[in-house]
């Protein structure tokens, strides 16, 4: 399965893990990349406007099937640390 990379923030990143993915208007999508370091530069860009943010990029599998089109993300990454808390 492929895998894809969502740059954000630690604060987004426990709203994405409570509630998933939520598209923002006026797109109604969601940003992923293929490439770690390019989600790596979008969650700097994020992080840069809360000073008391920091970056994190999500690690998603696509798990895209017609039944359930939602990816997943299994785990994530900031400094090495496997947790979002």
């Amino acid at each position: 399965m492929p895998i894809f990379y969502h740059g954000t923030t630690v604060r987004h990143a426990r709203l994405i893990q409570a509630n998933g993915f939520k598209p923002r208007p006026p797109s109604k999508r969601v940003w992923f990349a293929r490439h770690r370091s390019v989600a790596e530069r979008r969650a700097h860009h994020k992080a840069s406007a809360s000073a008391s943010d920091r970056p994190l990029v999500l690690t998603c599998e696509d798990r895209h099937r017609r039944a359930d089109p939602v990816r997943r993300c299994y785990r994530t990454w900031y400094g090495g640390d496997s947790r979002v808390a």
